[in-house]
């Protein structure tokens, strides 16, 4: 599966303005569409998770990360069923306009658990995947949340336990994030994060299994 170039929405999501990326021409079918966590490929034809998410991720030894999600197209295959795939990218400062880091994110069911994985531009290994708790996707505040215990694996190699969490920002991938800030929607998905219980140790199988998806 090709990666993608990440777009202006990240300058957009993390400045304290909405984004104002041109868009994408809006699929048959109505949205928001998140499925639970499945061991059946569904026979929708909607794009699965479409649409603008914000990051945030706390690691073991209590850093941060935030950064944006922007899922466009479907990625599901034989191992990842109901999946969506996208472009994606993070930083440390959470008052940063560009990204430290882009990748390609999928957000799909494998053996029956919600999965979110990361695999930078160019790399080899994740740079992020976690679980959700209980692969169901919440709605709070209105807002979509998937959230979780995985793993972050530093540009050292070295890897962190992590809790991680996405709250959507809109159904629309690189459009205009409608009335919500940027603060506003980190600090939704950092609060989900902080109230994950760690529960998913290392498990390199499943960071594999994002890799071998994007080659």
């Amino acid at each position: 599966m090709k990666r993608f170039g990440f777009s202006a929405l990240m300058a957009g999501l993390l400045a304290l303005t909405a984004c104002g990326g041109g868009g994408n021409p809006t699929p048959v079918g109505t949205y928001p569409y998140n499925p639970d966590a499945s061991t059946t490929q569904s026979t929708d034809t909607r794009i699965a998770y479409r649409g603008d998410w914000a990051l945030a991720a706390t690691l073991a030894d209590g850093t941060k990360r935030t950064g944006v999600v922007s899922i466009s197209v479907k990625g599901s295959d034989a191992s990842f069923l109901n999946a969506g795939a996208g472009a994606g990218g993070w930083c440390m400062n959470p008052a940063c306009t560009t990204p430290e880091e882009q990748g390609t994110v999928l957000i799909g069911s494998l053996s029956g658990k919600l999965t979110v994985g990361m695999v930078p531009d160019g790399g080899n290994s994740t740079r992020f995947y976690f679980e959700d708790t209980d692969g169901l996707v919440k709605v709070v505040n209105g807002h979509a949340v998937i959230a979780g215990s995985g793993t972050w694996t530093m540009t050292n190699g070295s890897q962190q336990a992590a809790q991680l969490a996405l709250v959507q920002v809109d159904s629309v991938p690189v459009a205009n994030a409608a009335s919500l800030t940027k603060s506003s929607t980190q600090q939704l998905a950092v609060q989900a994060a902080s109230e994950v219980k760690v529960q998913t140790s290392n498990n390199p199988a499943l960071a594999q299994a994002f890799v071998a998806h994007f080659k």
